[in-house]
Parts: structure tokens; C-alpha cells; sequence
């Protein structure tokens, strides 16, 4: 079955995302401390190494067998030399799948990765610029637990893209 499980052209007021979607977005972690919001700013979600609030929107529907695939713009003006997942899917409130990492390559360079559910990914090559926008499509199959992502893919088949080298069983999503 193929159709738009979510959708979002971030039209919501300034600020905090959670506090500004009427309940679209929800933040999931921390539960506790210090908390810096995920900021919607000019119609575009805003996340930094600052921002440490996790947030999800649930599907329109609850899918256990299948294919996933999301795709969004993504523009760096910043990351951390050590890479850190932006994106992924999501079961229950721990399970994260097809995490999508970013990472200072190199100075004004980034690297996209990918991992199946682990913390370690495997990043696309070549290095990004920096400031530029790139389109990232993310693939997660529930049978396997295999994650891939391409940016700027011209199709399936596009050889810029990534696949996870990590392995995990499934028992739900």
C-alpha cells in the first residue's frame, strides 16, 4: 500500500514546535532538566547541537509490515564532529529506526549517514557543502530492519546513498 502517512509544510507561529502545532508534534525526550526546544523559525523546523528535545508526530496510520520512506530538505549551517541522528523513525518511545546521522566532515563540509537502530552509521560520500539544501530520502523495511539514505537521488537505484551495516531484530514497530 503506498500513500502520504505525514506531511508537514512547518506553517506554524515561531518558537517552539511542541508548544506551536497544536499538538502535531509532540516532544518525547528529555522528560527531565534543562530543555531546549526544537524551534520552528520562517516556516522550517530549526534543529542545533543546542536544541536537545526530541519530538514525533505519529502517522496516519500504524504500519507493521512493509516499507517505510521518508524524505525531507535538509540544509547544515553547522554539526558536530562527531556525528548525531536528526531523523528517524520511530516505536514506542525508545525504539528508533533508520537514524539519520550528520557530521562535520571537514571545515564547512557535512557527511550523511544512516543506521539501522544502532548509534554508529554509515556515512554517504561524498562530503556536503554546507549552507546549500539537499534533499535526504531515508528507506526502512520492517522485515529486515535494513535502513538505507540517499541525498539528492535521482532515483532507487542512485548510487549516492548509504545502506546500514548495523543489524537488529525486530519485534514490532
Amino acid at each position: 500500500r503506498a500513500g502520504v502517512l505525514l506531511e508537514d509544510s512547518f506553517t506554524y507561529p515561531d518558537g517552539d514546535i511542541a508548544a506551536n502545532s497544536g499538538g502535531k508534534w509532540v516532544r518525547h525526550s528529555p522528560t527531565s532538566g534543562t530543555i531546549t526546544a526544537a524551534e520552528v523559525i520562517s516556516g522550517t523546523l530549526a534543529l542545533s547541537a543546542t536544541h536537545n528535545a526530541d519530538v514525533n508526530s505519529a502517522l496516519s496510520a500504524t504500519i507493521t509490515t512493509g516499507t517505510l520512506y521518508a524524505s525531507f530538505s535538509a540544509r547544515f549551517i553547522s554539526a558536530s564532529s562527531t556525528a548525531e541522528y536528526f531523523a528517524h523513525f520511530q516505536s514506542g518511545t525508545t525504539n528508533f529506526r533508520g537514524r539519520v546521522f550528520g557530521r562535520q566532515s571537514a571545515p564547512g563540509k557535512v557527511r550523511v549517514g544512516i543506521a539501522s537502530g544502532g548509534t554508529t552509521p554509515v556515512e554517504v560520500i561524498p562530503d556536503l557543502d554546507m549552507g546549500t539544501t539537499h534533499v535526504v530520502v531515508v528507506r526502512y523495511t520492517l522485515a529486515t530492519g535494513a535502513a538505507r539514505v540517499w541525498v539528492d537521488p535521482t532515483s532507487e537505484a542512485d548510487a549516492t546513498g548509504a545502506t546500514a551495516s548495523d543489524t537488529i531484530t525486530i519485534a514490532s514497530i
